[in-house]
């Protein structure tokens, strides 16, 4: 493929619908066409990752709860025969045994599941975050995963996340601190809040996240820039062609429109609407140790702040700093 860009990351939305309306989200489902991707072209996807993008990492899940796509345990599956590492974000509300079961095995070559829950339990804010989810069950559900990990001897990663949904901050501290005290979870995200556009262009630095991060697939074959900006998301901008099946994902990666995308912010020029968008990835992020002024964990905790997320554990386990390069 001679010196052709490859992507760090092929992230395949394997449906945009949800069962849940959280604030904020930037899949407005009502207003957009709505579907599950195919186990044929998923299943094609990851031919042309393994032929062209050996040691690529793959995120099946972009938009949407990926539980609802009624392929989706074949398509872990068909991810964990061709050697393909991956992770799973869940809303969690949705109870498929088979799915996680699977995830969590020796079998599997899933690393971390991440679990969106976005309030303190018994704050009454996770049905406000994200209405449509029954607190009791969701928390059940979680209970359950862990008892499966545990018994099971199993060695992935589970996580939690919390997104900045109008909480104030004292509650996102305490939520920190109370799921690091589990010791089934394994980190803890806090993820900022995507609303909202600069007035006037304030851009100065290039968005690596097209530039040499992610790949964007959508459920249509759609191929989207990233997946934080809302024009982009639900108004299709910049959208740089369509996949279909057969298709080479490197000579798509390296077309001339997301050639020329990149080339132009290089040079300081962002097109609408990056030229207003303030979520754009643009370097190292910080790593550390931090303590809370009410530290509840009285161990150290391991900080990393990575694009838009935050991640707290006691365990330092960070990816090395070239793979932002």
């Amino acid at each position: 493929m001679g010196d052709l860009l490859i992507p760090k990351m092929v992230v395949i939305e394997v449906t945009n619908r949800c069962n849940l309306k959280c604030k904020f989200c930037l899949s407005t489902c009502n207003t957009n066409a709505v579907g599950d991707m195919s186990l044929e072209m998923f299943k094609a996807i990851i031919d042309k990752v393994k032929e062209e993008m050996p040691g690529v990492s793959v995120v099946p899940w972009l938009i949407g709860e990926p539980f609802l796509n009624r392929d989706y345990l074949e398509m872990v599956k068909y991810l964990s025969v061709n050697g393909l590492r991956f992770y799973v974000t869940t809303n969690l509300t949705i109870w498929r045994e088979d799915i996680l079961r699977f995830l969590l095995s020796k079998e599997s070559t899933c690393y971390q599941i991440i679990v969106s829950m976005d309030g303190l339990p018994d704050s009454g804010n996770i049905e406000i975050a994200r209405p449509g989810t029954n607190e009791k069950v969701l928390l059940n559900n979680l209970e359950k995963l862990l008892a499966i990990k545990t018994a099971i001897g199993s060695d992935k990663d589970i996580a939690v996340k919390i997104c900045a949904r109008g909480q104030d901050w004292g509650e996102i501290e305490d939520y920190v601190q109370y799921w690091l005290n589990d010791a089934g979870i394994d980190y803890v995200c806090v993820g900022k809040i995507l609303v909202g556009d600069n007035e006037i262009p304030m851009r100065t630095k290039p968005c690596q996240y097209f530039d040499n991060q992610f790949m964007e697939i959508r459920w249509n074959g759609e191929l989207a820039i990233c997946s934080y900006n809302n024009h982009v998301i639900d108004e299709h901008a910049l959208s740089y062609g369509q996949y279909k099946i057969g298709d080479s994902l490197l000579e798509l990666y390296n077309n001339e429109a997301i050639t020329k995308l990149r080339e132009d912010q290089h040079n300081g020029v962002f097109p609408w609407p990056c030229s207003v968008c303030s979520f754009a990835y643009t370097g190292y992020g910080f790593r550390g140790e931090v303590q809370f002024r009410d530290d509840k964990i009285k161990r150290p905790i391991y900080y990393q702040q990575d694009y838009y997320n935050m991640f707290f554990s006691l365990k330092r386990k960070w990816k090395p700093a070239e793979y932002y390069k």
